[in-house]
């Protein structure tokens, strides 16, 4: 033990007179950088503190993410609203009732729902759009919700389309115009719609009506009157809706 003291002392020495620096200096400076670089490498294994994403509108309601999404088809003309409109798009993805949407001819939602609670705003509460096929008179005071899902399915659990859906995305209902299987709302479509109409009712009026497209169009099948959550929300459960009640 003493020999190898003596043989660091003249390597020490030794540094000092042929390099200039001391050997016990640097070896205790190389740790520390050592150590500090071992910090900054588990830092950065640190996810960054969570930023919330900007938004197109206010989020009143907690866990309700709104994001503006422009459709340029509506009549500008500003209305009070009265009547909330549910609808499903009867296909297997938001983007493709959006498209169908954005075709100008006044047909529009307001808003669409996706599979992941996202909601989409397409145009302002204050305008309208046609979205029922029943006229100016219930449009022009109701918004309407386009919510991502197929809706009705053969007896097979197949689509309009021929894709076969798995039985845990399927319920099974009374018979509603020759249909009994339908597709299931997501768990986050299921959290998300009841925030949504409050948010809704928060700016209108909490005594806003809620309905289906099917109470007041005999020829539509969204939504029949036994389908789960939405039986909840609609505070008129009569099927069909007589206009007069509405207008």
């Amino acid at each position: 033990m003493k020999i190898i003291k003596k043989i660091w002392s003249i390597l020490k020495e030794l540094n000092k007179l042929i390099f200039g620096f001391d050997l016990e200096e640097y070896s205790q400076n190389n740790e520390t950088e050592e150590n500090n670089a071992s910090q900054s490498a588990n830092n950065e294994n640190i996810a960054p503190e969570e930023t919330k994403p900007e938004i197109g509108i206010l989020e009143p309601f907690q866990g309700l993410k709104i994001i503006k999404k422009p459709i340029d088809d509506y009549i500008q003309t500003s209305t009070k609203k009265r009547i909330i409109v549910l609808h499903y798009t009867a296909g297997g993805t938001l983007s493709g009732a959006e498209a169908q949407l954005s075709l100008k001819d006044y047909v529009n939602v307001h808003y669409g729902l996706d599979d992941d609670g996202t909601v989409y705003r397409y145009i302002d509460e204050k305008y309208y759009c046609y979205h029922t096929g029943t006229g100016k008179q219930l449009d022009y005071q109701a918004i309407g919700i386009e919510i991502r899902n197929w809706g009705h399915l053969d007896n097979n659990m197949k689509t309009w389309t021929g894709k076969q859906l798995p039985p845990e995305r399927v319920i099974k209902l009374n018979t509603f115009r020759g249909y009994q299987y339908w597709e299931k709302l997501t768990p986050q479509q299921i959290f998300i719609l009841p925030l949504l109409i409050n948010d809704f009712k928060s700016r209108w009026g909490y005594d806003m009506i809620v309905i289906t497209h099917a109470q007041v169009k005999a020829t539509k099948l969204d939504f029949p009157p036994d389908y789960p959550l939405i039986k909840e929300l609609i505070t008129i459960k009569d099927y069909p809706v007589s206009l007069g009640r509405l207008i």
